[in-house]
This record gives C-alpha cells, sequence and structure tokens, in this order.
C-alpha cells in the first residue's frame, strides 16, 4: 500500500520522496534502504553472511557482538549492496546502488567545501547516526532466534505487544508479523497476530508485552533474563516456569553461524576493498570519513575478541 494514493496527482513523485530525497539526510543514499531491506535482509532472512545485518553468527547477549555487528554493516554496506544485487542478477538495482552512493558521497565534498557547518547538520552527523541507529534497532529485533529452526520467520524475531512505542513507529513491535508478510499494512498488524494466535503458539513463538527493542535489550545485556520472563506473553496450553523461560532464552541468544553462509573469499574481498576505499576517503580529505577510519582498527580487534 502506497503512502499517497495513485488517485492523487503526482502520487509517484511524492511516494518516492522518502526513499530518493529523505533518505540521504538519515545516513542512507538514495535506494540503498530499499535494496537493503527488501531485496537482501527479507530475501535473506537475517542469515548471514548473504543478508549483512544477519544476526545469527553474533552471541546476541553481549554488547561487544552489538559493536562488531554495527560496524560491520557501516563499513561495509555500500559496496557489498551492489555486489549482492550482482550476484542475485539485480543489475539495474546494482548500477542505480554505486550511482546513487557516488552522488551522496560526492554531495559530501561539495557541501563541506561550500559549508562545512550545514554539512555536519545536513548530512555529516546523520551518515554516522543513522547506520548505528539502524543497526542497533535490527540487532533487538533479531536478538531471539530458535536454534532449531533459524529461518523460521516465527523463531527469528519476537513480537512486543501493549507497548507504547508501537503508537510512535507504526507497530514496529509486531516484527514477526512483519517477516511473515512484509507487505501487511502497519495499522492490519494486530489483527494479523490474533488471527493467528494458534500458529504463534505451534510455533513457539516469542512475545513480550509492555517493553520496547531497547528495553528488551537492556534486560538482556544486563543479564536480567527472569525479570525479561515476566513479560513473556505465554501462548501455550501449559505454561513455562521462570527457570524454564530463562533456559529457553539462553538457548535463543547462541550463536548460530552454521545456519547462514560461510564468510568465503569474494564477499571478504569486498570488505577489505571497502575498508580501503575508507581510508583512501579520509585520507583524501573526506572529513566525514574520519568515523569509519577509524572504526577500521575497531572492527580488526572486536573481530578478534568474538572469533
Amino acid at each position: 500500500r502506497t503512502l499517497i494514493s495513485p488517485r492523487v496527482p503526482g502520487a509517484a513523485l511524492l511516494n518516492a520522496l522518502p526513499q530518493l530525497v529523505l533518505a540521504n539526510f538519515w545516513g542512507m543514499p538514495a535506494g540503498m534502504y530499499y535494496l537493503h531491506h527488501v531485496v537482501m535482509h527479507h530475501a535473506s532472512n537475517n542469515l548471514f553472511s548473504w543478508d549483512l545485518s544477519g544476526t545469527n553468527s553474533y552471541r546476541r547477549d553481549s554488547p561487544l557482538a552489538l559493536l562488531h555487528y554495527i560496524a560491520n554493516f557501516a563499513l561495509h554496506t555500500f559496496l557489498y549492496l551492489p555486489y549482492y544485487a550482482v550476484v542475485k542478477r539485480r543489475f539495474g538495482l546494482a548500477g542505480f546502488a554505486l550511482g546513487s552512493t557516488g552522488a551522496y558521497f560526492a554531495a559530501f565534498h561539495a557541501l563541506h567545501a561550500y559549508h562545512p557547518a550545514a554539512f555536519w547538520i545536513s548530512l555529516g552527523f546523520s551518515s554516522v547516526l543513522g547506520p548505528v541507529a539502524l543497526m542497533a534497532g535490527n540487532f533487538g529485533q533479531h536478538q531471539f532466534i530458535n536454534p532449531a529452526d533459524p529461518a523460521d520467520n516465527y523463531g527469528l524475531t519476537v513480537n512486543l505487544v501493549k507497548a507504547p512505542f508501537n503508537m510512535l513507529t507504526f507497530n514496529d513491535g509486531y516484527h514477526i508479523v512483519h517477516h511473515l508478510n512484509s507487505v501487511c499494512h502497519w495499522s492490519e498488524m494486530p489483527l494479523q497476530f490474533i488471527k493467528n494466535l494458534d500458529k504463534y503458539e505451534k510455533h513457539d513463538a516469542l512475545v513480550f508485552h509492555s517493553l520496547d527493542y531497547n528495553e528488551m535489550s537492556a534486560l538482556i545485556y544486563t543479564r536480567q533474563l527472569r525479570k525479561l520472563a515476566s513479560y513473556c506473553v505465554q501462548l501455550r496450553a501449559e505454561p513455562r516456569t521462570t527457570d524454564q523461560l530463562v533456559a529457553l532464552f539462553e538457548e535463543r541468544l547462541q550463536p548460530l553461524p552454521q545456519a547462514g553462509a560461510p564468510l568465503d573469499l569474494p564477499k571478504k574481498s569486498i570488505f577489505g576493498l571497502q575498508q580501503l576505499l575508507w581510508l583512501g576517503l579520509y585520507a583524501g580529505g573526506m572529513p566525514s570519513a574520519i568515523f569509519p577510519a577509524l572504526m577500521v582498527p575497531v572492527f580488526a580487534a572486536l573481530s578478534l575478541v568474538e572469533a
């Protein structure tokens, strides 16, 4: 369902504005959100290494793992997404992604040269904060994964219900619903959840109430799983005890690298090339490249710690 009805004059242009224009001010070059979220994330279903934002290979109760996850995405996404599109034979998307990214960074250089303060306010800070916020959110959405079937949409994320943040985020808490049907309109998500409660029970899906993703993650990182259990909505005929819920949470936080594809030589080459590109951009005078350039050694150190 489009944001603006097709019956409205100029609807096509108005519906394109968020991805083609506004996204650039949130740290995402034009068209990259669609390539990342729809073409890669939903198609590869949170399984790294095809899904660059996949969480399965991480120990998801570790703040260091979260930092590594954010650094991996921030460092490698701009070249990896066109590479992914080429591998999947989406050549038009790959070309558009490369072109829009090139224009994005050309605008960085031109705006900074013209007015540094305007650059940092409009594009600079968002180019750093945008990817961090997006990936911190995605990590929380996919923090619990059912090891019995990591690709099952009922087991690779959670639903957060009776949560005030849903009223501000277009029902973002119904993330299982979103993965089951990515085109389900936000206003229909609660009803879709209620209509399919039997399927949620059958697949042993995790549902929590009165929490947002940040609050859920905070309880996980601080090892307050017993407190988190008090927010769990149990759909089973025989509810689990608190100890059983804690054991279930711990099981679904374990790393599952075998569930995805290995990080092969072509992908490693893309990662290495992107890191060299960041270092080259910073050395060539692009000011905002200082953040990814500094992240290169941090990512290497975190990779050793998380190995």
